[in-house]
């Protein structure tokens, strides 16, 4: 009887724990920028360690900020609905 009681305190126990929040971005501190681009509503992230994060329709994508570039002008490029072929 003590086992099955001790297995169901643990099970209960797992359940808690499992049931947790899984949400490890905290949307508040990250610096992002939203604007249309091509006519669809886009946001980027900048992440803070040389990465950004672009969401469009609900689909994200992770990508590498250029050295020496920063997130300011990849953003400013962007939303500024023109496109560049080649540099």
């Amino acid at each position: 009887m003590k086992k099955i009681m001790y297995l169901s305190i643990c099970i209960l126990a797992l359940g808690f724990v499992a049931c947790g929040s899984d949400d490890d971005d905290d949307e508040g501190s990250k610096n992002c920028k939203e604007c249309e681009v091509l006519s669809f509503a886009t946001t980027f992230c900048d992440n803070g360690d040389g990465t950004m994060t672009t969401t469009v329709l609900g689909q994200s994508e992770t990508s590498t900020i250029e050295e020496g570039t920063t997130f300011e002008e990849v953003t400013n490029t962007a939303c500024s609905n023109t496109i560049t072929i080649g540099q």
